[in-house]
């Protein structure tokens, strides 16, 4: 698998996790351009911040970008890279254009790493979605408990799309098992 920029202008989110004591210190992709594609540029960067940008041809199998100076949160470096293709009719390059950055592109690492304290240190948690159980009217609350809930878990889990879904508790208890409906 990997990723696919299609035309003459487009962009893909790329998402680096780093574990701690490490740091990025280069992104190498492995490239499959069109054959026949004039000139392109290749734009990373962070935010607002362009850290580096690179020609690619029609014969470019590989390109190297510096990540020094990458900001990591929470374990990982958000970055977006965008390629540039200049051309006069850029309605049919959509057609044509296809870079394709493979599955055998790697990122290189500066420092030593430190053990994690457990299996989440070292794996990121990845909610896909959160279910809250209210009574048919809920108190207020637990009706502002269930919207901290939310907007931390989308604070926290940034980047994801976790899907937040309310369900009715029901009245008299029956169908919990350890404390979660079974429905």
């Amino acid at each position: 698998s990997g990723i696919t920029l299609l035309g003459s202008l487009d962009e893909a989110a790329l998402t680096i996790p780093v574990n701690p004591g490490l740091a990025p210190t280069s992104l190498t992709l492995t490239v499959i351009p069109t054959p026949g594609m004039p000139a392109a540029t290749l734009i990373l960067q962070q935010r607002d911040r362009i850290l580096a940008q690179r020609a690619l041809s029609d014969t470019t199998t590989s390109i190297t970008f510096p990540l020094t100076g990458v900001t990591v949160v929470d374990g990982r470096a958000s970055l977006s890279l965008a390629l540039a293709v200049p051309g006069r009719d850029v309605c049919e390059a959509q057609l044509y254009y296809r870079t394709v950055l493979t599955g055998e592109s790697r990122v290189a690492f500066a420092g030593v790493p430190t053990a994690p304290g457990g299996i989440n240190g070292f794996f990121a948690p990845w909610v896909d979605t959160v279910t809250f159980y209210l009574a048919e009217q809920p108190s207020l609350d637990a009706a502002q408990a269930a919207l901290d809930a939310s907007a931390f878990v989308a604070r926290r889990y940034r980047g994801m799309a976790t899907r937040f879904v309310i369900k009715p508790l029901p009245a008299d208890g029956a169908g919990l098992v350890k404390g979660c409906p079974t429905a």
